[in-house]
């Protein structure tokens, strides 16, 4: 009897201890990014303005929206691993512009344009995880995980 609970309880742990290997990690860090996404298109949502007016963003805040192409375009990557118990996850745009919307530079016929950084990506990154939430959701999602 005693050989079979020993038995029992061993095999639980050994399952638990694969899932808070590969599983909850995973869920961890899927759940961030999934975060991560909704917080984007939400600072994405600020200000608009109608198609061929001056933006009202200032340089340094978050583009405005006019059709709401890049707010849908921000999406990320399913989660892999990259070491024991590790997963790395990225969010983006897919449009083209994204990228110079985030960084500002040269664009149009000859570089002759240069738009300002209107960062949107790395602000909420910084505020999801100055403010805990990003912890707080990756503790939920790792221990619903091991179930």
């Amino acid at each position: 009897m005693a050989d079979d609970v020993t038995a029992a309880v061993t095999a639980r742990l050994r399952a638990l201890q694969a899932r808070a290997a590969s599983a909850a990690p995973r869920a961890a860090v899927q759940a961030m990014a999934l975060t991560g996404v909704a917080a984007t298109q939400v600072q994405l949502s600020r200000s608009s303005h109608p198609r061929r007016t001056p933006t009202p963003a200032p340089p340094g805040a978050p583009p405005s929206v006019v059709t709401g192409t890049l707010r849908r375009s921000i999406v990320f990557t399913e989660p892999v691993p990259v070491g024991q118990g590790r997963w790395v996850a990225s969010i983006g745009g897919t449009v083209v512009y994204a990228r110079i919307h985030e960084f500002g530079g040269q664009t149009g016929r000859n570089h002759a344009t240069t738009l300002p950084a209107r960062p949107y990506l790395r602000p909420t990154a910084e505020a999801l995880s100055a403010s805990g939430t990003l912890t707080a959701v990756a503790v939920k999602a790792f221990t619903a995980a091991l179930g």
